[in-house]
């Protein structure tokens, strides 16, 4: 199985940029803006994209989001290419999504677009080719998950389709953990949650957010 590495994580103040937050004991950190080229193989090849996102908060996630849900995931849709077609292109930034459509049982901030809505991830299969990416999660249909969600601002982003990408990534997902069943939290990496108590938390957490210190504008001709 052929594998090649590419880091290709879009930054946003939504997805988060290089640097904080380690996924790999043994990540290098690498970046390009050189599409993957064209593998004319029969062979199963496998793209492997790992690097370090910037690590947030729950108060980050909570003031970064545009929605923010508890609900159950429905179904994974077919992967496709990033381009318009769905396919595989020679000249631009080429990744394989997968669309995965949740339903929303409460509302914690914002307003979802449906009571079903698609959650695009950059990992999937197409065809021959895997995509794997250390920095999105898994879903497994009838799994329970509170995500935290905004749109999407990446280079590859389809403005006319309607969907929400995961605030910070992988960070963006809680889940119950499977190792732990009679836990009633949902966790992500580093933090847990508890869905019941989550409602009367989103105003203190984006009280905090106002006062944790912004990113200063660019002076000069940049």
């Amino acid at each position: 199985m052929k594998k090649a590495t590419a880091i290709l994580f879009g930054a946003s103040i939504c997805i988060g940029v290089f640097g904080y937050y380690s996924m790999s004991s043994n990540t290098a950190i690498t970046t390009t803006s050189a599409p993957v080229p064209e593998v004319q193989t029969s062979q199963p090849n496998t793209i492997v994209v790992k690097g370090v996102i910037a690590a947030k908060s729950k108060t980050e996630l909570v003031g970064e989001s545009d929605v923010i849900i508890h609900g159950k995931v429905k179904e994974l849709l077919p992967s496709a290419w990033s381009n318009p077609n769905g396919e595989r292109g020679q000249d631009v930034r080429n990744v394989i999504q997968t669309d995965v459509v949740v339903h929303v049982g409460k509302t914690f901030k914002g307003e979802p677009y449906a009571k079903d809505i698609a959650v695009r991830i950059e990992k999937g299969k197409v065809g021959n080719t895997t995509w794997v990416s250390e920095g999105y999660p898994d879903f497994t249909p009838g799994e329970e998950v509170v995500l935290f969600l905004c749109q999407d601002h990446r280079d590859v982003a389809v403005p006319q389709e309607s969907y929400y990408v995961l605030t910070g990534m992988l960070q963006g997902k809680f889940a119950h953990d499977p190792k732990h069943p009679e836990d009633k939290q949902l966790h992500n990496e580093k933090e847990a949650i508890d869905p019941t108590q989550l409602a009367d938390e989103i105003a203190t957490e984006e009280e905090a957010y106002k006062k944790l210190p912004k990113p200063a504008k660019p002076q000069g001709n940049i």
